[in-house]
């Protein structure tokens, strides 16, 4: 493995420390700082990992970790503990009986930091991944340098950071990622797709069964704590009267599809309506990764499909499942397969719906959903009350992420467009009292005080 740390030359743009907390099952916690330096490099910004101790003792602490590794024994102690139990190893082995022995003993916090790193943690991913700013972490092929889309500096794109593997190190994280995961990665299998068990979402191939370059891998962070339909509103993704639409029409349990390109935030925005939803009512959840987090409220029911199985035929199932139950709310974390026929059948039996769906206008959205194998016809169709239009990308030399548009149905078969990103109060308000009554109208403005006073207060 080979780390290429480039300093010379560089402006630092910021700088900040991160700590990666892990908890074993005896229940200790164990954490390992790093110090991130954002550089700009021309018209470029870079993402540097700085560790707590010098090159030289990281390596002879890898090289005495390597040792230990193939002396452990696979038992009780391991599992409950491998930082305690691999630190008594080095004990017995460098430090106990062994004569000149001070260097050893002054490396033991080397060699912990090293165990908390490599086997608690995901090695030379750890600090990235313990980063909250960080929301994709991405490696094309070894040899290249990881890079990693940092939340505070979006507009600058794929951040390239001084982490460079070589091919083993890159394998063996990959097995790790895959195991981690409870997943397999071979030459049998070259492709992987799962979650960790922080929820993140992993993706990977192995060698040069998919890609001529080499193993590769992204992984997807979620925010431990969701946006709400309020922190959209400060971000500028929606307007407050936008913001107010959507919450009025999910607590009506109205069918709501959101569509967009990948990456525009779709279930950010799907979460951030289902927190609107009064405690209440009951919702229920499929996914096939765990993406929507609705807190601790106990009538929310998150299901997922199982990793061994086809997940396009799982989530037909489970939602099947659901039909048969009575929930208030719906909510499929992505349709793209047989089960948006039953979302469909979800929403004519009464149930509200949300779900997102990749397209990029509402044209696009109705020929896909026309067209086979998905043959919704028509007066399904009509069933649908709400499409949102997400979009993303470079505007005025920033990436942003925003609502585009909102359309209203009716029965008939009719769209109406009554939100437009950077519409004007009074246009909003004309369009939308042409198809709500005086008292909806009266609830609606009501919400769009509350959310304009909360942006206020932000």
């Amino acid at each position: 493995m080979s780390i290429s740390i480039r300093r010379d030359g560089l402006d630092i743009v910021d700088q900040y420390r991160v700590s990666a907390s892990y908890r074993v099952p005896s229940g200790k916690v164990y954490s390992i700082p790093f110090l991130i330096k954002v550089f700009k490099n021309g018209s470029e910004l870079e993402y540097h990992v700085y560790e707590k101790y010098e090159d030289k003792l990281l390596r002879d602490a890898g090289n005495i970790l390597s040792t230990l590794t193939n002396m452990v024994r696979y038992d009780e102690r391991l599992f409950e503990d491998p930082v305690k139990y691999i630190l008594s190893l080095y004990e017995d082995t460098f430090i106990e009986g062994v004569k000149d022995n001070l260097y050893f003993k002054s490396l033991k916090s080397v060699v912990e930091y090293i165990i908390i790193r490599d086997i608690v943690g995901y090695s030379f991913l750890t600090p990235l991944l313990a980063d909250e700013y960080i929301e994709d972490i991405s490696l094309s092929s070894p040899g290249n340098p990881i890079r990693v889309w940092h939340r505070r500096y979006s507009d600058s794109g794929w951040m390239k950071t001084n982490i460079v593997l070589d091919e083993d190190t890159v394998n063996k994280i990959i097995s790790r990622l895959a195991f981690r995961s409870g997943k397999g990665i071979s030459i049998l299998e070259p492709i992987l797709e799962g979650v960790l068990p922080e929820r993140y979402r992993v993706s990977a191939t192995w060698m040069n069964e998919v890609s001529p370059m080499g193993s590769s891998f992204t992984i997807r962070k979620f925010r431990r704590s969701p946006l709400t339909l309020e922190d959209l509103i400060y971000g500028d993704v929606l307007s407050c009267e936008a913001a107010a639409l959507l919450w009025y029409l999910a607590e009506k349990k109205k069918f709501i599809v959101i569509i967009g390109p990948s990456g525009s935030g779709k279930t950010t925005l799907l979460n951030a309506i289902l927190l609107k939803i009064p405690i209440n009512m009951r919702i229920v959840t499929l996914e096939e990764v765990p993406e929507i987090n609705l807190g601790v409220r106990d009538s929310w029911k998150p299901l997922t499909t199982r990793w061994d199985k086809d997940p396009e035929s799982e989530l037909f199932t489970l939602l099947r499942l659901v039909l048969r139950e009575r929930a208030d709310y719906i909510a499929v974390g992505e349709s793209r397969g047989l089960e948006v026929r039953l979302v469909f059948q979800a929403a004519a039996t009464g149930h509200g719906c949300v779900t997102t769906f990749h397209a990029s206008s509402i044209r696009e959205l109705f020929a896909r959903l026309k067209a086979k194998p998905l043959s919704i016809d028509s007066s399904m169709l009509r069933l649908l009350d709400v499409v949102v239009v997400l979009k993303s990308g470079f505007r005025d030399g920033r990436y942003v992420r925003y609502v585009e548009k909102i359309y209203l149905g009716n029965r008939l078969g009719k769209w109406f467009l009554v939100y437009r990103y950077g519409m004007g109060e009074d246009q909003f308000r004309r369009r939308i009292s042409m198809l709500l009554g005086d008292d909806e109208l009266v609830e609606l403005y009501r919400r769009i005080e509350r959310l304009r006073e909360s942006k206020v207060e932000n």
